[in-house]
């Protein structure tokens, strides 16, 4: 039976339909290796200081409704519990020393890889929990090795997870699987742009996403287009549930 633990993080402002269905493929992917995935919402993006965020309480809300439908997949708050800029480093090392036993894997886009040398301790993130790097459609298992080469020299091919993929094993601990899956080519700013001009963003964004969105139509007007905003809209209006309780008369500041 799997034990591993896959964890996908974002800033998911929105989240979209995008996110969700990577987080599926994964699992359908490697069944034998993981047996959830966890959605970790970034409270205060490093590399997004003082843009457009909507709340962490709406996002991460938007987020637990997506993936309520699926058994396997979760969405872990734990950044919002932690002052200054969301590192990804010192999340995985809060999984890492909670989950000593469990297998972790970090799933990032070919295109995010190439940017770890930019991180916080990123060479050093693959000894916390192994990466799961899924290609774009027009990126080669090539520029996966020759990127993978230039940041961890030394690194060896291993046994793959499964048939069509490709691991690299680390001189420091760790690997990385380079696992090609569907991938729908939907950006955040793209659902951002269509929802600030009454588009409809259905198929975007998951069923719950439309609607919570317009419960705090100002707020995510002001937050996205800088528009003057009114009072957000009680939590209730905003998930049935009232899961998340947050009172934000302007779009938050990260900087």
């Amino acid at each position: 039976m799997a034990d591993g633990l896959a964890l996908l993080g974002g800033s998911f402002n929105p989240l979209h339909t995008g996110h969700v269905r990577l987080a599926l493929e994964v699992l359908y992917a490697l069944p034998r290796h993981i047996a959830r995935v966890e959605l970790i919402p970034c409270a205060h993006p490093p590399h997004k200081p003082g843009s457009g965020m909507l709340p962490f309480a709406l996002r991460a809300d938007m987020a637990e409704a997506a993936c309520a439908p699926f058994p396997l997949l979760r969405v872990n708050r734990l950044e919002a519990r932690r002052p200054g800029y969301s590192y990804t480093w010192d999340t995985l090392l809060e999984y890492r020393q909670k989950m000593p036993d469990v297998p972790l894997y970090f799933i990032l886009g070919s295109e995010d890889l190439i940017q770890i040398p930019s991180w916080r301790r990123g060479p050093e993130l693959p000894t916390l929990a192994d990466f799961i790097v899924v290609p774009r459609a027009d990126t080669a298992e090539a520029a996966f090795r020759k990127a993978a080469h230039a940041i961890w020299p030394g690194a060896r091919e291993d046994e793959p997870l499964a048939s069509g993929a490709m691991r690299l094993r680390l001189p420091r601990g760790g690997s990385l699987h380079y696992l090609p899956l569907p991938r729908l080519d939907i950006s955040a700013t793209l659902v951002r742009r269509h929802w600030l001009a009454d588009r409809d963003i259905r198929l975007l964004v998951p069923d719950p996403v439309p609607a919570m969105l317009d419960a705090q139509r100002e707020l995510a007007r002001r937050c996205w287009a800088g528009a003057p905003a009114a009072a957000p809209a009680s939590p209730s209006a905003v998930q049935p549930n009232g899961a998340s309780h947050f009172s934000v008369a302007n779009c938050p500041d990260f900087g």
